[in-house]
């Protein structure tokens, strides 16, 4: 006994296909390999055992569950149970299905409600399927190549380093058709797995030590590439909208530079200290990070160059977007790593790393605008919302969902008389 598609699932019981009947399934109603299941359930895989067929399902939110139904040789359902999907080959037996969905359907349905990393461990762990697992991730490389055609044609070469906080590979390939037109190259550093392309790097971090992921692309980059020293290397994270207008042809427009500068950043890390006492809700964390270093519980046992951990002397601010001049990034990475290893939360290491970086080497930061939104005022995004800031000499937005951004890029190719726009 065994399941078999053939217009659907079905179970073959002595060379007959034979509809699954449940509450939930009949003839006229199939499962399917492409049918989601109320609760988002996709049909996962399944084998047979003890003269019984045992079909199961996984919750597409995540991958975190297994359902399993019990299926007899009459092809009727008897009973289901759910448990969790680290049992399904992680911490105990693979069940070696004979019959699996593809990689695709999986992929297709669960990126609404699971980010590529997820999906991609899922295709690889749970279906056993490596090959699909890599085809999955690696259909989302970049679609330039290594180099931007601009960099031929600026006396300033700006490169960008586009950080994921959360891997959302499916959106490289738009970022790198926008980006063509603004920069001399494109790199995107995700967490734990990426494409496999020169211009894509993946290291282990989480949204909370999202600076790790800078570190290691300044690495990357100072190991495997020619550092442009006279150029400069913009991180910014995945839904950090620039301006349309903006190149780095059009640098003066958007920058406050000054000659002798080795970053830029939205606000004066120099001039801006850190209110601890504030009541910031990531103030315990730093503070703990920096004076708490040998306690079990919150400590990580780092012995840093204390100098870098005075309370007093420490920057804060978002760190979504900033500038480094190529000939510092060495030094850059060099102050980052150590407020890195002190595990302090990157609002505060990123700024005050900018502030390090001045001081130590004799120069300044440039800064630019942008704007920042927060809790309901997020909702007030929509394509006029764009076109509006548009017209301002503000370099960024934050944070704008790459899904709204490919629409305004859509509408605004559309000829004049190409009717009426998509509804808002």
């Amino acid at each position: 006994m065994k399941l078999v598609e053939s217009n659907g699932l079905y179970a073959e019981i002595d060379g007959v296909e034979t509809p699954i009947l449940s509450p939930w399934s009949d003839a006229s109603n199939p499962l399917s390999c492409t049918r989601e299941m109320r609760g988002d359930w996709l049909y996962l895989g399944s084998y047979s055992k003890d003269d019984e067929l045992l079909i199961d399902f996984v919750s597409i939110n995540g991958f975190k569950k297994i359902a399993r139904w019990r299926v007899n040789r009459s092809g009727e359902y008897i009973d289901q149970s759910e448990f969790s999907s680290a049992r399904n080959g992680i911490f105990e037996k693979h069940p070696s299905y004979t019959h699996t969905n593809s990689p695709h359907n999986l992929a297709q349905y669960a990126q609404r409600s699971s980010n590529d990393l997820q999906i991609y461990f899922g295709i690889k762990y749970l279906l056993r399927d490596s090959a699909g697992a890599a085809e999955f991730i690696n259909s989302y490389r970049p679609t330039h190549d290594e180099t931007f055609r601009r960099a031929t044609s600026s006396n300033i070469n700006m490169h960008a380093v586009v950080i994921f906080n959360h891997n959302y590979a499916r959106n490289i390939p738009h970022l790198d058709q926008i980006y063509s037109d603004k920069f001399a190259s494109a790199t995107y550093v995700l967490p734990n797995v990426a494409p496999i392309s020169p211009r894509c790097f993946a290291f282990p971090a989480g949204s909370y030590s999202y600076h790790t992921l800078i570190y290691y692309a300044i690495e990357k980059i100072l190991q495997h590439n020619i550092v442009d020293e006279d150029g400069w290397y913009l991180f910014t994270q995945d839904d950090v909208y620039l301006n349309k207008n903006f190149t780095q042809n059009a640098v003066g427009r958007f920058f406050h530079q000054t000659s002798n500068r080795s970053s830029l950043y939205y606000k004066d890390a120099l001039a801006d200290s850190w209110d601890y006492n504030s009541d910031w809700v990531w103030n315990e964390r730093v503070l703990t990070s920096l004076y708490r270093q040998k306690e079990f519980v919150s400590g990580n046992g780092y012995e840093g160059f204390e100098p870098f951990f005075q309370k007093e002397f420490l920057s804060s601010g978002v760190g979504d977007i900033f500038a480094v001049c190529g000939a510092y990034l060495r030094e850059f990475a060099d102050v980052l790593g150590s407020y890195i290893g002190q595990n302090v939360f990157p609002e505060v290491s990123i700024p005050s790393s900018l502030k390090t970086l001045a001081t130590i080497t004799g120069t300044e930061s440039g800064q630019f605008r942008g704007e920042y939104l927060w809790g309901e005022d997020r909702a007030k995004i929509d394509l006029e919302y764009l076109r509006v800031f548009d017209t301002t000499d503000r370099l960024f937005l934050h944070p704008v969902k790459i899904s709204l951004i490919k629409r305004y890029r859509n509408v605004d190719a559309e000829p004049a008389n190409a009717g009426s726009h998509p509804p808002e």
